[in-house]
C-alpha cells in the first residue's frame, strides 16, 4: 500500500474535493414525525386519530396585557389580527385554530325558552365599550373561552396545530422558516404594553435551529484547541497537521456522502461530526507516537510508518470496529432521529478505518526526521513512575478493590436515572431562554401546559346517547382528575352534564347523565364536532387530559394510572358495552411517554449487545480470555459511572444524550485495546514460561507496561488532555444540551484514560499471573 503512496494520495485528495463540493447540499431535518417511534402501541392509537382530534404538535401564543386587563380596544383589534395572521402560518391546520375570535368558540346559556347561545365574538363586533362589556359575559358562561383566557383576564390566548405537510405547498413543513414567521409576529405585536409568548415544537426547533450557529463556532474552536495542543505534543506543526487532516477528511467525507444520499441531519445529531474527529484523533495520536518509536530501528519515514502500521492494523481495526458496533446498537431503538445518528455516526467511524490506517501512514511515509517527543519533566516521570507501580500484584488489588467500590456506589446512582425529561419546559435550553421563560409564564398563566395526554372512548355509533358508554367515560375523567399530576380533564360527559342542568333551569341537583338515550341526546346536541369532544356520528369521543409537565415520573405515573383505569373499566363488560373500550394515547405527552418506553425497552439489550459484541471482538483479535475480561472491565465500571453522573447532574436519557453513551463506550475500548495490545506485545517478548516465568512475572509485567506506557500509555494519557481541553469550553454554549454535552465528553474522556492506564492493568496483572501460576503448578505435578 506504502509503496502506491502517491496514488492514493490523489485518490483521496480527489474524494475529499468531490465531498467538500457536495456540502452545500446537506441539509437539516426538524421534522416532528421524526421523534415520534411509529410502531410503540401508543403511537398506533395516535395515528388512528391524529387526523380527525390533533396531533401533539401543538402551538400556543399568548398575548399578556402589561397594564390592566385585556377589555381594551387596542388589544382586542390586536388579538383579531393576530388570530388571522396564525390562519396563514406556514403548515397551520386551519381548522384547529382557536381564539376568542374563531366561530369555534362558542357560548350556551338557560333562558326562560330553554337554551340560547352563539359565538363568543359575536359576528357583527367592534371594539366598544358596550361589545367589550358582552364580549366578557359571554366568556363568563363559555368553559371553552376560560381555558383561552387567564383568571386575572390580563392574558389571552391563540391554539393551534401545525400539519407535518405543509397545505399550501405539498412539501414537508420547514420548522426554522415557521419559527422565523413567529418570530416576526412576536416582534409585530410586542410593545411596553403587550409581552407575546409562544411555545410549542415549532419555537422550540427554531430556537434550536438558531443555537446551532454556536454550535458550529465551537467546533472550530474545539478543531483549533486540539491543533494548538497537538503542536506542543509532537513538537512538530507538520505532525498536528497531519493527525488534525486525517481526522477532518473522514468528517468532510461523512457530511459528504450524507449530502449525496439525500440524508438529512437532525440539530441532535449535529455533534456526530465532532464525535468522529475526537474518535479519529484517539487513533491518530496512537500511530503518531508508534511511528516516531518506529525511528529507533528504521531507516526512513516509509519503513517508520510501515513497521507502525504492522503494529497497530488489528488493534485498530477492532477499535474501530467496536466502535461501529456501539453506535449500531442504538439502532434497536425505533425512533428515526436515533437511526440516523446510529447510521451517520457508524459510517463517519467507518471512514476512519481508512483516513487513520491508510491516509495517516501515508502522510507520516513521508516524514524523513523524527521530531523530538514532549519533553519528560520532573512531573511527567513520577507520572510514568506511579502509573507503571500499578503493575505490582498487591498495588493491582488494591486498586481493583476501590474499583469494587466504586463500582457498587455508582450503580446504586445509576439505577436512579430515569428515561425522558426531569425538568418543566425544555432541557435542551437554558432556563433563561426565552421558550422555557414563555414555558413558565403560560403555565402560570392558565394552570395548564403543552404536555396533553388523550384517551380515545371507542364505541359504537350513537355511543354518546348509551348512558352506560357515557358514565364509564365519565368514571375514567373523574380518577384522571384526581391524580397530583392533572391540571385539567374535559370530555363529553362533563359538558354533558351541564347542559343536563341547563335544561332544568341551571339546578345543581341535575348536573348529572340521565339514563334516557333521548334526554341524554339532549344534553349532548349542542356539542358540535368542532369542540374536539366527539366525531361526526359520536363512536369516538376522547378524554383530553392536561397534564401539570412532561418529566419522566410524570409521564411514567400517568400512564401507568391511566392503563389500570382503562383495565379496570374495559374488563368491567356487565354493564359496559362489549362494543366500546378505551385506548391510549394522542397528544404530545403520549409521544413523549411513547419515546421513555422505547428508550427504557432498549437500552439493557443495547448495553449487552455493545459488550457481547465487544468482547467477541477482543477474543477473536487477542485469543484469550484475560484479554477480554481486562478491556471490558474497566468499560462496565466507566459506563456505569457515567449513568450516575447524568443522575446527579439532573440529565436524562434520552434522544439527544444516547449517542454520548455510546461514544462514552467507543473511547474507553479504544484506549484499553490500543493499552493492552501493546502490552501483551512487549510482555511476550520479554518472558518465556519456560525459563522461570513464576518467578520473574512481577519484574516482567512492570517493566513491560513501564514500557507500554512510553508509547500507547502517553498516547491515550495526551488523547484525553487534549480532547477534554477542546470540549470543557461548551460548557458556556447557550444551549444546555450542547453543555450539557461537554460536561459528559470531558468526564468521559477523562475517566475513560483512568480506567484503561490504572484498572485495565491491574485487572490484567492479576488474570495473567493467575493463569501463569497454574501453569507452573500443573507441570510441576
Amino acid at each position: 500500500m506504502l509503496r502506491r503512496r502517491a496514488g492514493i494520495l490523489f485518490v483521496i485528495a480527489s474524494l475529499t474535493v468531490v465531498a467538500a463540493t457536495m456540502l452545500p447540499g446537506l441539509r437539516l431535518d426538524t421534522g416532528f414525525l421524526k421523534s415520534i417511534p411509529a410502531h410503540h402501541p401508543l403511537m398506533q392509537v395516535y395515528d388512528q386519530y391524529a387526523a380527525q382530534f390533533g396531533s401533539g404538535n401543538r402551538l400556543l401564543i399568548a398575548l399578556h396585557e402589561k397594564h390592566g386587563d385585556i377589555f381594551q380596544p387596542s388589544f382586542f383589534r390586536m388579538l383579531e389580527t393576530a388570530t388571522k395572521e396564525v390562519f396563514f402560518l406556514s403548515g397551520v391546520d386551519k381548522a384547529k385554530v382557536t381564539s376568542l375570535f374563531t366561530p369555534n368558540v362558542r357560548f350556551t346559556e338557560v333562558v326562560q325558552g330553554g337554551f340560547t347561545g352563539g359565538t363568543v365574538i359575536p359576528a357583527d363586533f367592534t371594539a366598544s365599550d358596550a361589545m367589550l362589556v358582552q364580549v366578557r359575559r359571554n366568556i363568563r358562561k363559555s368553559p371553552q373561552a376560560r381555558t383561552l383566557v387567564s383568571a386575572d383576564h390580563k392574558t389571552a390566548l391563540i391554539r393551534a396545530e401545525l400539519l407535518e405537510l405543509d397545505p399550501a405547498s405539498g412539501k414537508r413543513l420547514n420548522y426554522p422558516d415557521v419559527a422565523r414567521q413567529l418570530n416576526g409576529l412576536r416582534q409585530r405585536f410586542e410593545s411596553e404594553n403587550v409581552s407575546v409568548h409562544i411555545i410549542g415544537f415549532a419555537p422550540f426547533i427554531g430556537e434550536i435551529h438558531d443555537g446551532l450557529k454556536t454550535v458550529m463556532e465551537f467546533f472550530v474552536l474545539t478543531v483549533l484547541l486540539s491543533g494548538v495542543f497537538l503542536r506542543l505534543v509532537t513538537k512538530t506543526v507538520v505532525l498536528a497537521l497531519a493527525l488534525l487532516g486525517s481526522s477532518l477528511v473522514a468528517v468532510v467525507w461523512l457530511l459528504g456522502l450524507l449530502a449525496w444520499f439525500d440524508i438529512a441531519m437532525h440539530p441532535f445529531g449535529i455533534l456526530v461530526p465532532f464525535l468522529v474527529f475526537a474518535i479519529g484523533i484517539s487513533h491518530g495520536l496512537q500511530m503518531v507516537f508508534v511511528w516516531r518509536k518506529e525511528f529507533a530501528h528504521r531507516l526512513d519515514g516509509m519503513q517508520a510508518a510501515t513497521g507502525g502500521l504492522q503494529k497497530l492494523l488489528v488493534p485498530g481495526i477492532v477499535a474501530l470496529l467496536s466502535d461501529c458496533v456501539g453506535f449500531l446498537t442504538i439502532l434497536q431503538i425505533d425512533i428515526g432521529v436515533i437511526k440516523d445518528t446510529a447510521v451517520s455516526a457508524s459510517v463517519g467511524i467507518a471512514l476512519l478505518i481508512i483516513t487513520n490506517l491508510v491516509f495517516l501512514p501515508v502522510l507520516l511515509s513521508y516524514c524523513q526526521a523524527p521530531p523530538k517527543g514532549p519533553s519528560a519533566g520532573s512531573r511527567i516521570k513520577k507520572l510514568w513512575r506511579i502509573l507503571s507501580s500499578i503493575a505490582a500484584w498487591h498495588n493491582a488489588v488494591l486498586v481493583v478493590g476501590v474499583s469494587f467500590v466504586v463500582f457498587v456506589a455508582a450503580f446504586q446512582k445509576a439505577v436512579q436515572l430515569p428515561i425522558g425529561d426531569l425538568q418543566q419546559g425544555r432541557p435542551e435550553l437554558r432556563e433563561s431562554s426565552r421558550y422555557n421563560r414563555d414555558v413558565r409564564f403560560i403555565s402560570e398563566q392558565f394552570h395548564l401546559s403543552m404536555d396533553l395526554l388523550t384517551v380515545y372512548g371507542q364505541t359504537h355509533a350513537d355511543g354518546c346517547i348509551d348512558y352506560d358508554i357515557m358514565r364509564r367515560i365519565d368514571d375514567f375523567g373523574w380518577r384522571m382528575q384526581q391524580l397530583h399530576a392533572v391540571l385539567a380533564v374535559a370530555s363529553l360527559p362533563q359538558v354533558a352534564k351541564i347542559n343536563n342542568s341547563g335544561w332544568h333551569e341551571g339546578n345543581l341537583k341535575w348536573r348529572t347523565l340521565p339514563r334516557q338515550p333521548a334526554a341524554l341526546g339532549e344534553a349532548v346536541s349542542p356539542v358540535e364536532t368542532a369542540s374536539g369532544l366527539l366525531n361526526h356520528d359520536c363512536s369516538v369521543m376522547p378524554v383530553y387530559i392536561y397534564l401539570a409537565d412532561h418529566r419522566a415520573d410524570t409521564l411514567t405515573h400517568m400512564v401507568q394510572s391511566a392503563q389500570q383505569s382503562i383495565n379496570d373499566i374495559n374488563s368491567d363488560r356487565l354493564h359496559f358495552a362489549l362494543a366500546a373500550n378505551l385506548a391510549l394515547a394522542g397528544g404530545n405527552a403520549a409521544i413523549i411517554a411513547a419515546t421513555n418506553d422505547v428508550i427504557a425497552k432498549a437500552q439493557l439489550p443495547i448495553i449487552v449487545s455493545v459488550f457481547a459484541a465487544i468482547v467477541i471482538l477482543c477474543l477473536i483479535s487477542f485469543r484469550s480470555v484475560t484479554a477480554a475480561l481486562s478491556i471490558v472491565t474497566p468499560l462496565a465500571v466507566v459506563s456505569v459511572l457515567t449513568y450516575a453522573l447524568m443522575a446527579i447532574l439532573h440529565i436524562g436519557l434520552k434522544v439527544s444524550t444516547l449517542p454520548i453513551v455510546a461514544l462514552s463506550a467507543g473511547i474507553g475500548v479504544d484506549y484499553a485495546i490500543y493499552l493492552y495490545a501493546h502490552l501483551q506485545t512487549t510482555l511476550a517478548a520479554r518472558s518465556t514460561l519456560d525459563h522461570g516465568l513464576s518467578i520473574s512475572f512481577n519484574n516482567n509485567f512492570q517493566n513491560a507496561y513501564t514500557e507500554s506506557l512510553q508509547s500507547a500509555g502517553k498516547a491515550v494519557f495526551y488523547t484525553a488532555v487534549i480532547l477534554s481541553i477542546g470540549v470543557v469550553s461548551w460548557v458556556f454554549s447557550p444551549l444546555k444540551y450542547q453543555a450539557d454535552m461537554g460536561l459528559l465528553l470531558t468526564f468521559s474522556f477523562i475517566v475513560n484514560m483512568l480506567a484503561a492506564l490504572l484498572l485495565m492493568p491491574a485487572i490484567a496483572v492479576l488474570l495473567i499471573r493467575r493463569s501463569v501460576t497454574d501453569f507452573n503448578q500443573s507441570r510441576r505435578q
